[in-house]
């Protein structure tokens, strides 16, 4: 699965290079309106160091959707779900648990243009709500089914306008958690559909 992710980032690196180098393509305006945008790439879980936990696994496949409005080409606010690969956790017991991950966030997103290239820089700044359920395990270190937190989201990352309505987007967030859930890290290529420009 590691190299599958690998290469699909790869290649969306690959395509958007090449398109931004490519002679015959000019650059177009950074579009504004409402957006749609999905992501897959590598998930990385940051399971709470807790004492009981002799080991787990972090690194697999994840995937994100979004929905934004980008009132100027400076300034956005979008609302997401991120889906993250599953943990397997072995116990200093020697028992063994299976964690899943989810997180919704809402965020501001500041967008820097980058003049007549087809590239706009962007970060995000705000809010995330994650989620970790435990399954297969009689000591799950966070003595619950399941546990929630809400904490900062955050991101960077860069476009490239394609098109006045679609853009590849390579991209890096993170959901901070607490000691139930750890944070939670997304990196990722995708694609954005702007609507009605």
């Amino acid at each position: 699965m590691k190299i599958v992710v690998k290469n699909v980032l790869i290649a969306m690196g690959a395509v958007v290079v090449g398109l931004s180098t490519s002679a015959a393509m000019a650059a177009v305006a950074a579009p504004n309106g409402w957006y749609a945008e999905a992501n897959l790439g590598q998930s990385r879980s940051h399971v709470s160091n807790d004492a009981s936990i002799a080991s787990h696994s972090q690194n697999g496949f994840g995937w994100n959707i979004l929905a934004g409005y980008k009132f100027i080409p400076y300034v956005g606010v979008e609302m997401g779900y991120t889906n993250y690969a599953d943990s397997n956790v072995t116990f200093v017991d020697s028992s063994t648990g299976h964690l899943s991950f989810y997180s919704y966030d809402i965020a501001a997103k500041g967008i820097l243009p980058l003049q007549d290239s087809g590239f706009d820089l962007f970060a995000k700044l705000g809010v995330a709500h994650s989620h970790v359920s435990a399954s297969n395990s009689s000591t799950y270190s966070f003595s619950k089914s399941h546990g929630s937190a809400t904490n900062a989201f955050y991101g960077v990352g860069v476009d490239y306008n394609l098109t006045s309505n679609v853009a590849a987007n390579i991209q890096w967030q993170r959901a901070r958690g607490n000691s139930n859930t750890g944070s939670l890290d997304l990196a990722s290529a995708g694609m954005t559909f702007t609507f009605g420009n």
